[in-house]
């Protein structure tokens, strides 16, 4: 059965249902709830949004700022030619996103006032931070020109004392891209009260909208600074049925930005992980990939070795092109899996995506080098019109390899710049990726048409049910014993009230003593879970500083024979904030999920316990003198009719406890204090949550329904009189109910 065909079937057999809804009170809603149907809209809809979410294979590029990702995505879907302009920072490169579309457009989305003033707030730091190191620096740097009888230039010493000051600063990207960012602000003549939240731009060709672009995400563009995510729609084929998520460089220092690439990054088919071969795997990309590895998070990786032609010079420079390459290919694959067996040992959690990687590199590292399909292009062309880029890595290739490149062979040329941008290899990945997405899309599509199908089929049999059960009862009941049956019940009501609620009172005690209990328990489970995934992203490293002893004679041999010294090392504490980061998001996450499920099953296992309980009280005090099936639905009632809310957590993570890069020194020691803070304030914060949902439960639960089931049995037995005196047309009118039921196939998935 199709999705269509699903839609009419559980239309046709709701409208059933709704036609004869007056001859069983609320016993079709009940059923509804049971079975959780759907109106027929909500199953349509249902069923369009997930075709329209997984209609686009979703796909991720990150990686550090110039780690080439810009030139790889230039090469893979625009033939190398330069569309998306590059970005200078994490700052400045906004997170962009690109869709085929019926013309050349893009939606540019402005920093909003809370974003610019978080922005200007890290630059401030920075600011703080650097005078401080200059102020520290100067007076080093003047007390070593004082000892060694060096002239005082306060000039040279201030240059001395920015420059190391600067070089320290390095440490703190977020701060240093803030700074940079609130300068290029302060620069532009664009007033940001003037931007709004969005902008539409369009254009009759993509270099036309390419121009457009480069005023909103190009350097030195006029809106630069002040543009935070871009969509980017173009009718080319090579984006049809696929969507492109070029992120910012990691650490992006916009959290509310960074939150938004964390959500997209979570809907992704593959993502591509860009690391320079020069700097392959290193700690930034390591934190990276923790932080998009977790359970809820990315679990197709595809680790690509950008800018590879950079490397095949000096000590990798071999006589052959492909001898060389190889060797390349041989020493990242080598880095790569040193690399990753560290990162299964720090967080297991994750081992299965990194052993999957591991076992993806048996034939090498994937590797690209962008630039080189783009001077595949440009061979044709004069190189006077090529840009610097370009021509710097053409001469390096045409110097260390002259027997492959060469202006005077382009075809041999080609061949050997094609081999190295490698975007046939990357294109693969990518089709195997897509085919694999369409199978994962109509599985997905098959088990929700599957559980809709079943529930369904049980609606569909409890209303056939439902019909043979009322006609048993139109047919055999009589008004006498109907009317029997009210006077006893209102004889026996206060005994009945009375026994009800004792039975009643002592599930619900039950069920909110075990419910704390449980909640208190998931609670604290959790909690001591998550320590040792803190724990892991911790390390102590050792670092060794030579200085000079004291001492008359250790300066005179330093002055002699650069001797009087001694190297001492030192400990210092690190922290890998991106992995505590998305390990505390996914804990709080995991930790509502529990929570969530432990008050749902809860809540199911006191709607048994009810049903199970109160039946035979009902029966022991009414005995022979009332229908079953009566009492059964009266029952139902009372039960659908109790609050069913579940446990939501709702908490979210302080600002403070961003990614921030791998911290070390003092700066680390803060921010696990700062983590060990929340964790406490966490446990309290959850404890009063808990009490706070018991309280609700405890005034939204009725202390007795006693008086609630009396009414709903009296209401069921008058409207049963009801068609007593009128069984002709209500039986016909069951029976047609039944064979309408009876002529709907039940469905199939």
């Amino acid at each position: 059965m199709n999705k269509q065909q699903l839609i009419n079937h559980s239309k046709h057999i709701q409208d059933i249902g709704e036609e004869y809804s007056d001859l069983f009170a609320s016993q079709i809603e009940s059923l509804k709830r049971e079975h959780a149907i759907d109106s027929p809209k909500q199953l349509e809809t249902a069923l369009n949004d997930l075709a329209e979410s997984d209609r686009l294979l979703n796909i991720g590029f990150v990686g550090r700022v110039k780690a080439g990702k810009s030139s790889l995505l230039n090469a893979l879907f625009f033939n190398g030619k330069n569309v998306l302009p590059k970005a200078a920072t994490p700052m400045t490169a906004a997170l962009t996103t690109l869709t085929y579309g019926d013309r050349f457009a893009a939606e540019v989305e402005f920093f909003s006032e809370e974003d610019l003033q978080e922005i200007r707030a890290l630059a401030s730091r920075y600011e703080q931070q650097f005078k401080a190191n200059l102020a520290r620096y100067t007076g080093d740097i003047h007390k070593r020109f004082e000892h060694n009888g060096k002239p005082i230039d306060p000039e040279e010493i201030r240059k001395l004392a920015e420059r190391q000051a600067m070089m320290e600063m390095r440490s703190a990207p977020s701060l240093a891209a803030a700074k940079e960012q609130v300068c290029l602000m302060q620069a532009s003549t664009v007033d940001p009260a003037t931007l709004g939240t969005n902008r539409k731009l369009a254009a009759d060709n993509p270099s036309g909208l390419v121009e457009q672009l480069k005023s909103y995400v190009g350097a030195g563009g006029d809106f630069m600074s002040f543009t935070k995510i871009m969509h980017v729609y173009m009718p080319l084929e090579s984006l049809r049925n696929i969507r492109v998520i070029d992120t910012p460089g990691t650490n992006d220092p916009v959290i509310s930005r960074e939150e938004r690439t964390i959500a997209l990054l979570k809907s992704c088919d593959v993502v591509f992980v860009i690391s320079p071969a020069g700097q392959f795997l290193n700690e930034d990309d390591l934190e990276l990939l923790n932080r998009i590895t977790l359970r809820e998070g990315v679990q197709e990786l595809t680790l690509v070795a950008s800018q590879v032609d950079s490397q095949l010079h000096d000590s990798e420079k071999r006589a052959r092109l492909d001898d060389a390459l190889l060797n390349v290919s041989n020493n990242l694959a080598t880095q790569a899996k040193r690399n990753l067996e560290e990162l299964k040992r720090r967080t297991p959690e994750g081992a299965d995506v990194f052993q999957a990687l591991l076992s993806s590199m048996q034939g090498g590292v994937l590797h690209s080098a962008g630039i080189c399909l783009t001077l595949e292009n440009e061979l044709n062309t004069p190189t006077e019109q090529w840009g610097d880029e370009e021509l710097t890595a053409w001469e390096n290739l045409v110097e260390s390899y002259p027997d492959y490149f060469g202006l005077n062979n382009p075809e041999l040329s080609r061949v050997n710049l094609a081999k190295l941008a490698n975007t046939s290899r990357i294109q693969e990945r990518l089709a195997q990726v897509l085919s694999r997405k369409q199978t994962i899309t109509e599985q997905k599509i098959i088990a929700l048409l599957k559980r809709k199908s079943e529930g369904l089929n049980a609606f569909h049999k409890a209303l056939s049910q439902l019909a043979q059960g009322q006609i048993t009862l139109v047919a055999t009941a009589n008004i006498g014993d109907l009317r029997k049956q009210l006077g006893v019940l209102q004889i026996r009501r206060e005994k009945l009230e009375y026994e009800l609620k004792l039975t009643y009172q002592r599930c619900i005690e039950l069920y909110r003593t075990q419910l704390r209990d449980q909640l208190t328990k998931g609670t604290q489970n959790a909690l001591d879970i998550s320590t040792d995934k803190i724990s892991s992203a911790q390390d102590t490293v050792s670092y060794s500083k030579t200085i000079q002893k004291k001492g008359v004679c250790n300066w005179f041999a330093d002055k002699l024979w650069d001797g009087g010294k001694e190297t001492k090392t030192y400990q210092q504490n690190t922290v890998m904030t991106g992995l505590i980061h998305s390990s505390l998001k996914n804990f709080i996450f995991d930790m509502e999920e529990l929570l969530r499920e432990i008050s749902a099953a809860a809540r199911e296992k006191l709607d048994k316990q009810l049903s199970g309980e109160l039946t035979p009280v009902v029966a022991k005090v009414l005995k022979e003198d009332c229908s079953s099936e009566l009492i059964f639905r009266a029952i139902r009632d009372v039960v659908n009719q109790l609050d069913n809310t579940v446990f939501d957590l709702g908490i979210d993570l302080p600002r403070e406890l961003r990614s921030r890069g791998t911290l070390k020194g003092q700066e680390a020691e803060d921010y696990i204090d700062q983590v060990n803070n929340f964790f406490g304030d966490l446990e309290n914060t959850t404890k009063r949550k808990i009490h706070q949902y018991l309280e609700h439960l405890k005034q939204s639960i009725p202390n007795d329904v006693s008086g609630f089931f009396v009414d709903a049995l009296t209401e069921q037995i008058n409207a049963l009189e009801n068609q007593v005196n009128n069984s002709a047309q209500t039986l016909d009118r069951l029976e047609n109910m039944q064979r309408k039921l009876e002529g709907v196939s039940y469905a199939t998935a």
